[in-house]
């Protein structure tokens, strides 16, 4: 691909020829927004993302190997990406999971991904299917009360896995409180007042 000077007086890189556009582009990489696509070729985009891996945003043709080398650099760059891929996200994930909340579009296979890097995820996850539950509860009890949905069935992963979270309890029902009050005694103390007598003795 031949570079093609800038001839419009408008443009900040007009009259420039490749080499002091690279040399433009190490100094302030957001002048990368000033090329068309023609004149972005992967070694410009390369060195305009060095220093500030957002500038991914200016890129108009946003390859994977470009997505991979901003990502490197910095995960949160994915919320920048025209397209969104599966083997990206994931990766970005794998850096920081944090990056969930940028995601657009999200499976529940990236849900659980989420999750499993840390439970408190739950409170981005736009769909909550019950599988998505499962892994929370699963893993921390006492988030209990970010799922939607409170069947007896995830009521009771949650106090099994933590005794306490039946104070988060939306409907308390008999197994439910003696699963609790087994996993830890004190749970006692949350058990309502319609189950209260089955544990007096």
């Amino acid at each position: 691909m031949a570079f093609k000077v800038i001839t419009n007086p408008h443009n900040p890189l007009c009259g420039l020829s490749y080499d002091e556009v690279r040399e433009r582009l190490k100094e302030d990489g957001s002048f990368i927004r000033f090329l068309d696509a023609g004149n972005q070729d992967n070694t410009l985009c390369e060195i305009a993302m060095y220093n500030d891996p957002g500038n991914i945003q200016y890129v108009r043709k946003q390859t994977k190997r470009l997505a991979e080398y901003a990502i490197d650099r910095s995960p949160h760059v994915i919320g920048f990406l025209n397209k969104q891929t599966s083997s990206l996200i994931k990766m970005a994930m794998r850096r920081d999971p944090g990056v969930f909340t940028l995601i657009r579009s999200q499976t529940e296979e990236l849900c659980i991904m989420a999750i499993r890097f840390t439970p408190y995820m739950i409170q981005f996850v736009k769909n909550q299917t019950d599988a998505i539950a499962r892994e929370v509860l699963s893993a921390n009890g006492g988030l209990l009360s970010y799922i939607r949905n409170q069947t007896e069935e995830l009521c009771i992963i949650a106090v099994n896995q933590n005794g306490l979270a039946l104070a988060q309890v939306e409907k308390q029902t008999e197994k439910i409180c003696r699963t609790a009050v087994d996993q830890n005694k004190d749970a006692l103390q949350f058990v309502s007042d319609e189950f209260i007598h089955l544990f007096r003795e």
